[in-house]
């Protein structure tokens, strides 16, 4: 595993309503990376239209898509997100805004250029709060219609551990509320096919159980879990040693220890005791579980001036 590629999305975008194929989602978060970097008006007019460019080989690196091999299906997915609306609706479902994103597309010299509406730049650029990161080459092997997304929903809960979730909400984030109007169907076709794909190719999945009302199935609850044959343990001993090249071990168990103090309320009884321990007699720090030294460089991750 190479650098990361750190995508930064505002959380009313991953939960608004519209829908995506994997092509289309690819292209499009493509662009949100790009548009993290940009530097756009703080106040971005919402009739302009805002550009961002990838190259072939950024295309490729970001997405396995290639420019001669998949034109058509790059061709389709441009031209399909030019048409899309985003739906925002306000928490209590009594108020709605909707806007198209991407005006503007073109393929030239085997350059991608996309112009984002000024109403959604917002949601990407100049970012301080309420927003979900992750690592773009993470959903490059995801082929299913929904997988990404159910990714985006399991990495904005990921420090908690959990995430509950109506049924409805599930419909309208995805635009399906009169297709796959049987439960049974919307659930194999929708959330289990996101879940298998997550489990076989992702570092986090979920498992979940559903909540009833009476006899009808009303929320899921998902139980995020991190995939542990899908980290790549050279990465997290080089991030170790990245870490101790520039600061001491004093200095890792200090940062660990404010790591464990921010999100102390996720740990079990057991974890609270291993990590307590853990600051306390100071081991190795590459001797530390694959699963802990990933959410702490997760946390620790850098502020890269967005």
């Amino acid at each position: 595993m190479g650098k990361r590629a750190l995508v930064y999305i505002g959380n009313n975008f991953i939960e608004a309503s519209y829908k995506c194929n994997p092509v289309e989602k690819k292209i499009l978060n493509m662009a949100v990376l790009k548009a993290n970097k940009k530097e756009f008006p703080d106040k971005p007019n919402p009739h302009h239209s805002y550009f961002v460019s990838m190259s072939r080989e950024e295309i490729k690196h970001f997405s396995g898509l290639d420019t001669d091999r998949d034109f058509t299906n790059i061709k389709n997915a441009c031209k399909a997100l030019n048409e899309k609306v985003l739906v925002y609706i306000d928490n209590k479902g009594k108020e709605f805004e909707t806007s198209s994103f991407i005006t503007n597309t073109s393929l030239k010299n085997g350059t991608l250029n996309l112009g984002f509406s000024g109403r959604v730049v917002p949601f990407f650029n100049k970012l301080k709060e309420r927003f979900t990161s992750y690592d773009l080459l993470q959903t490059k092997q995801f082929t299913g219609k929904y997988t990404i997304r159910f990714y985006e929903f399991i990495k904005q809960y990921e420090a908690i551990g959990k995430r509950t979730i109506l049924i409805a909400d599930l419909r309208k984030m995805f635009q399906l509320e009169n297709i796959y109007p049987r439960y049974t169907s919307f659930r194999t076709r929708v959330i289990e096919s996101a879940q298998t794909e997550l489990k076989e190719k992702s570092d986090l999945y979920f498992d979940y159980k559903q909540n009833k009302e009476g006899r009808n199935v009303v929320s899921i609850t998902m139980i995020i879990k991190l995939n542990s044959k899908h980290i790549d343990k050279k990465y997290y001993l080089k991030r170790v040693n990245d870490y101790l090249a520039n600061q001491s071990k004093n200095d890792f168990y200090d940062d660990l220890k404010k790591y464990y103090q921010e999100n102390q309320e996720n740990f079990s009884v057991s974890e609270k005791q291993t990590i307590n321990n853990l600051i306390f007699q100071k081991p190795d720090p590459k001797t530390l579980s694959e699963s802990l030294l990933y959410h702490f460089f997760q946390w620790y991750e850098p502020d890269l001036g967005l």
